[in-house]
């Protein structure tokens, strides 16, 4: 279905949701641990660090209904200014990822 969906254009998927989605099942989805997007992102105004927070996205110019639908079907192909991973190799040779808070 993964590839089903990747060939179809985004903006045929986001009117087909609006026509016949399910919001329900979308949330349970969502907080399906497997699937990992409520690890990075709040749905209820609450603060979490590791990604943008969704009820917020009315707020961006760039979130139409498309791109939206792109950054579930391939959650990692833009990631939000603020957001990015950062890899720092310290001088004894161990390697830490996380997201810079403050330098």
């Amino acid at each position: 279905m993964e590839q089903q969906l990747l060939s179809e254009p985004a903006a045929d998927i986001a009117d087909a949701a609006r026509t016949s989605g399910d919001a329900k099942r979308g949330a349970v989805l969502f907080h399906q641990v497997h699937v990992g997007c409520a690890k990075c992102h709040a749905m209820d105004g609450s603060s979490n660090s590791l990604g943008p927070d969704l009820t917020k996205l009315a707020q961006q110019k760039n979130a139409t209904d498309a791109y939206l639908v792109t950054s579930v079907l391939k959650p990692s192909a833009e990631i939000r200014k603020g957001f990015e991973s950062l890899t720092v190799v310290t001088t004894d040779g161990k390697t830490n990822t996380g997201l810079l808070v403050s330098r």
